[in-house]
This record gives C-alpha cells, structure tokens and sequence, in this order.
C-alpha cells in the first residue's frame, strides 16, 4: 500500500511543479528544423530537369552552346598543325576527367570512388592503346611552331567539349521529346552566319584569311558537305541525344567504344599493324580491357 501511495504523491508532486511555458519557447520548440543545404548549390533540381522544353529554351540552348562547340573544333583541329597525333589523342581523353567534374558540379551527377576509378581506367587504357598503335613521331605539318602549344590547345579543346556537353545536360530538362534537329540546326544556323560573316568580311574588306577560298572547288565543297551531312551531323546527333538520356560521363566515356571496335575490325580484316609485335598486342589488348571496364563501371556504378 505505501508503494502505491508514495507514486501517488510523486505525480501529484510532479503536478504542482509543472511549469508553464511562454509563447517565445511554444514557437521554438514548433519550429520546423532547419533545412540541409544541397549537395550542389548550381546543379538543376530534379523539378527544373523534368519539364518539357520548348521551343524557345531549345533554341536557346543552341545558341549559347554554339561558341563552345565553334571554339572546341577550332582548337582540336588547329592543335594536330603543332603536335604530334600520338599526343593529341593521348591529351584529348582528359575530356571525360572534366565532362566528369563538371557533370558532379553543375547537374548533379553522382560522385563516387567506383566511378572516378572508371574514368581514370578509360584515360589509361586510350593512352595504352594510343601508344601501341603509335606510328609517327614528329608534330604535325608545322613541327617548330611549338609542340606545347599544341598540347595546350588540345587540352583546352577538351575542356571546352566537356563545357558545352554538359551545357547541353544542364540547358535542357530531361524530355526526350527535345528536338535535337532543331538544337543541332540552331547550332550550325548561329556558326554558319557568325563565323562565315567574320570570315568573308575579314577576307574581302580587311585582306585577311586570303588562303582560305584557294583551294575550295565544287568537288571539294561537295565532299566537305556530305561529310558534315553523314559524318558530323548523325554523330552528333545520336551523342547529344545520349547526353540527354544518360549523362555527360556516361555518353563521353562511351564514344570510346569505338576503340575496341576498330581493334576488332582491323584484327578481321588482316590490317592491325599492332599484332606484329608482341609488345604492341599486349598493350592494345590491356588498353582495350581498361576501355571496357571503365565505360561498364561509369556505366553501373
């Protein structure tokens, strides 16, 4: 009885001692907690990623990339006049290391050690399979022009790749009803017009370029046409639509792909110069598998 007693006292006691709260600690204690900072202050929510583009943002998407995509070629293809094509291909896989870091940045892409592992695997497996296939030395047609200047505008060209493909990532929702031939028209439109008017104003009122329409016949400007038609435009049109539906990384890592497919095919048909030395074929062969791996573990990781 005393047990049962006693506990009637203590909440009776704890009763009358009961304080009384203001209104100031009725809010606080109410409050919602603080929310937790984004992972990414400048990627794209998930909302902004999903809407539909129209047509408007699409063309504008186009329009603010096409400089990326002008000054990239330019720096590629200028690049092979003052380097070696051995150095700049080895240089031009540093592209997926920034699509990577700037896809983790500005779209949210997941950052994991597996993955970093993938991509530093494709880098060195393209590096190995570049160096077994190696066949010249010297630089391009300009070799005292400065071999680190081309070095530097190759790397610059992959860091303006890995810009305007994650630009496209970061411009357009994630719709697959986005209108790539109209993305990749407003590109060629806005290059078409901005560069060609710099360059026919420059040669005709300014004496500049005066090389540049030297060489150009019917036949070659057919050829440059069906080209860019079958070559350029198609490419590019089933890698942006990769970027959209995959991510920057994944659609940069798998363009390398076609390493182990041209192996392949050159093994087939007899022409795979690499084979005759045995130090070649193993470096192709591991180059290949390390190409393999790090496009499956971009891929699944």
């Amino acid at each position: 009885g005393g047990f049962g007693g006693e506990g009637r006292d203590a909440r009776g006691s704890g009763r009358r001692q009961r304080r009384t709260f203001s209104d100031e600690e009725l809010e606080l204690d109410e409050a919602p907690p603080p929310a937790s900072p984004p992972r990414l202050a400048r990627a794209r929510t998930a909302t902004e990623r999903d809407k539909h583009a129209t047509v408007r943002e699409t063309a504008w998407a186009a329009f603010t990339i096409s400089p990326l995509w002008f000054a990239a070629q330019l720096c590629f293809n200028y690049s092979l006049l003052y380097t070696s094509v051995t150095s700049n291909s080895i240089l031009s896989t540093s592209s997926s290391v920034f699509t990577f870091g700037l896809s983790v940045y500005f779209v949210g892409e997941r950052y994991n050690r597996e993955r970093l592992a993938a991509v530093a695997a494709y880098v060195l497996g393209s590096a190995l399979v570049t160096l077994s296939d190696h066949r010249e030395n010297g630089a391009g047609s300009n070799p005292t022009g400065g071999t680190n200047f081309g070095n530097l505008l190759t790397v610059l060209a992959a860091a303006l790749y890995a810009g305007y493909t994650t630009a496209i990532r970061y411009l357009l929702p994630d719709d697959p009803r986005v209108s790539m031939m109209l993305f990749l028209g407003v590109v060629g439109v806005v290059n078409l017009l901005g560069v060609g008017a710099v360059i026919v104003l420059g040669h005709f009122g300014l004496g500049m370029f005066p090389d540049v329409f030297d060489d150009i016949t019917p036949r070659v400007f057919a050829w440059a046409c069906a080209k860019g038609l079958f070559d350029n435009v198609l490419s590019d049109y089933l890698w942006a639509r990769a970027v959209l539906l995959t991510s920057p990384t994944v659609a940069s890592v798998g363009l390398s792909m076609q390493i182990p497919m041209a192996a392949f095919v050159e093994a087939a048909m007899g022409r795979a110069r690499w084979a005759d030395s045995g130090l070649s074929a193993l470096g192709m062969l591991g180059g290949c598998g390390l190409v393999l791996a790090g496009f499956l573990g971009v891929v699944f990781k």
